[in-house]
């Protein structure tokens, strides 16, 4: 899959033209240029909040993986209760995945 032209803008916009680049951020995300160069990048929120979320679950995908090797190495194992409770101190909802 070929990874689409980002939208830029140049910074100096931003202040004469906030409610476009606001409203073109909306479709996605724009980059903020400074002298030719990415100064920043502005999301939406509602996109900022999908990377957060994606970010946490690829977090707590990889401490599972590194747990399971580690109990296989060791053979020990910890209980879906406990390995429930680490998920959700790191902002995972695993609703019905892991029963109590």
């Amino acid at each position: 899959m070929p990874i689409p032209i980002p939208q830029t803008v140049p910074i100096s916009e931003l202040r004469r033209q906030q409610d476009k680049i606001l409203k073109m951020a909306e479709s996605a995300p724009v980059v903020l240029m400074s002298r030719s160069e990415p100064a920043g990048v502005l999301v939406s929120p509602q996109e900022w909040n999908q990377i957060v979320n994606r970010l946490n679950q690829l977090e707590a995908l990889q401490e599972a993986r590194h747990n399971i090797a580690q109990n296989n190495a060791n053979r020990s194992w910890v209980s879906s209760a406990e390995m429930r409770q680490r998920m959700q101190k790191r902002g995972v909802d695993v609703g019905s995945l892991v029963r109590p």
